[in-house]
């Protein structure tokens, strides 16, 4: 046990062959990262393990006592916790467990970098971002930084061993990863809020003028009004494609980033649609100016 709990340095390459006594998981619980079982409840098994095995000695008679009641006669144990080299080794194993807190520490310090995904609110952090009226390559740059703390956590140890344990890190690998995706999945959800509205805003628009294209011209009212219309489409064109490339580009980042894609059958035809019905309303202005002019 000595040799396994508390080996020396000489002796650590032959240590990492065998089998840890204990399997430590790595955990996270209430927004701090453990271990299962903590370091105290290992150090009280092995100090009960320890006693244990003094205990046995209890049992075990000294030579030559046939003739005494077993009351009266000296066991092992007796010679044994007198012996200063036994309990030497007793008070090192008492210990023993404690003397690697701090690789124990350092090995955990490792996934402190990624506190702010469980004790951030991203309600609060998302509404702090809205207020910056966020750029298209900010919401980029944030959805890449949560993907690629993703793809660093992949890249950590199963197992890492310290003397008698080792460190089990899937659980809280899995932990983490969740955490990243669903910030990733909030961020990506605000985006597509904004792209959505801006999308409904511009086929509502190309609804709306492709209907007042269509005015019957009945008199000089219905005339002007139609004039109007072609006017004000001309002014439109001029900037529409300043309109469409954002929102496209909104949803080709929404297509990288937003888990599970967009499922709404209207919202994806209204997208594939957007730019060919414009260039129909443009068309069809073209020939209901002609027609005027011919009037």
């Amino acid at each position: 046990m000595k040799y396994r709990v508390c080996g020396k340095k000489s002796g650590m390459n032959s240590l990492q062959n065998l089998k840890p006594f204990f399997e430590v998981d790595v955990q996270l619980q209430n927004a701090d990262v453990r271990l299962s079982p903590s370091l105290e409840e290992i150090q009280k098994s092995i100090n009960k393990a320890a006693t244990a095995v003094l205990r046995c000695s209890k049992k075990l008679y000294n030579w030559d006592q046939q003739g005494y009641d077993n009351e009266k006669k000296q066991t092992f144990y007796d010679m044994i916790a007198q012996d200063k080299e036994i309990v030497k080794v007793i008070l090192l194993l008492t210990g023993s467990i404690q003397g690697t807190k701090n690789k124990v520490n350092e090995f955990l310090s490792q996934f402190k970098k990624y506190e702010s995904l469980y004790k951030d609110s991203s309600t609060e952090q998302i509404k702090a971002f809205q207020k910056k009226n966020p750029s298209l390559q900010m919401y980029e740059d944030i959805l890449k930084r949560f993907m690629n703390m993703e793809e660093e956590i992949d890249k950590f140890v199963e197992s890492y061993k310290i003397g008698a344990m080792e460190l089990k890190t899937a659980n809280i690998c899995q932990d983490l990863k969740n955490w990243a995706s669903l910030w990733k999945l909030h961020y990506s959800q605000d985006l597509h809020k904004r792209a959505r509205q801006q999308l409904d805003a511009l086929t509502e628009q190309t609804k709306m003028l492709s209907t007042k294209l269509n005015k019957e011209v009945k008199d000089i009212d219905s005339l002007g009004y139609v004039m109007e219309t072609l006017e004000q489409i001309r002014k439109e064109q001029a900037e529409i494609e300043m309109k469409f490339t954002p929102v496209q580009e909104m949803y080709t980042l929404l297509d990288l980033y937003l888990v599970g894609g967009i499922t709404d059958k209207d919202e994806m035809d209204a997208r594939s649609m957007l730019k060919r019905n414009w260039d129909a309303l443009i068309a069809q202005a073209e020939i209901k100016g002609k027609e005027l002019q011919q009037k």
